[in-house]
């Protein structure tokens, strides 16, 4: 899906930014996006009709500047620069797969059949409301559900070892007496005691000595 596809990785990009911090590899990923996406510009419809009243290059022009626009205001979102406190957004952008999922083909369906016995108003409301609804189902007892069992998934792999996730941001900072994450720094052995950073030196040596029973 050419024409998506620098959208779906963008979003992809600055979920990352947002969630875990700025990186300039995940930057590169986004402006490359955006230059993609830039450069999807026109294909959809390269030769417009004759008595449109915008040129092609005006036309282009105009999605670029909106497609940039775009980019912009997520960007911001996502740094935390800008930040909107309406909680519904949250129902509404969890609703927004789940209906990008089911709405075309269905939606096509309805519509042919709706439009016969209802005003074309009416069967655009009733096609609308209708996919909200099955969206939010799907989202509350689809997805959710799901997502929950994957995270408790993901966690018992972490700790096992199993699954290592990559790190985007810089590294949290550690609490004292805290053991750092498995396969991070060094970790004395279950039936060893912990050693303060000034007795770790002695130690070394201790062990190296042939015959020593410290």
């Amino acid at each position: 899906m050419p024409l998506s596809a620098p959208c779906f990785v963008a979003g992809m990009a600055l979920y990352l930014i947002y969630r875990h911090g700025s990186n300039i590899y995940v930057w590169g990923l986004l402006g490359a996006s955006w230059l993609v996406a830039l450069q999807m510009i026109g294909t959809i419809n390269p030769h417009p009709p004759a008595r449109a009243v915008l040129s092609s290059t005006q036309v282009a022009i105009i999605e670029a500047a909106l497609v940039t626009l775009f980019f912009l205001i997520l960007a911001a979102v996502a740094t935390h620069r800008l930040t909107v406190g309406w909680r519904w957004l949250t129902t509404a952008g969890a609703l927004t797969y789940p209906l990008y999922l089911l709405h075309e083909y269905i939606g096509w369906v309805m519509i042919y059949h709706l439009h016969q016995v209802l005003p074309d108003w009416v069967t655009g409301l009733v096609v609308v409301l209708f996919f909200l609804v099955v969206s939010w189902l799907v989202h509350r007892f689809v997805e959710k559900p799901v997502s929950r069992w994957m995270r408790r998934k993901f966690a018992a792999a972490r700790e096992s070892g199993f699954l290592r996730l990559p790190t985007f941001g810089p590294p949290a900072p550690s609490r004292a007496g805290t053991a750092p994450p498995a396969g991070v720094g060094p970790v004395a052995a279950p039936d060893e005691p912990r050693t303060s950073p000034a007795d770790a030196p002695t130690l070394v040596l201790a062990r190296a000595t042939p015959g020593s029973t410290d």
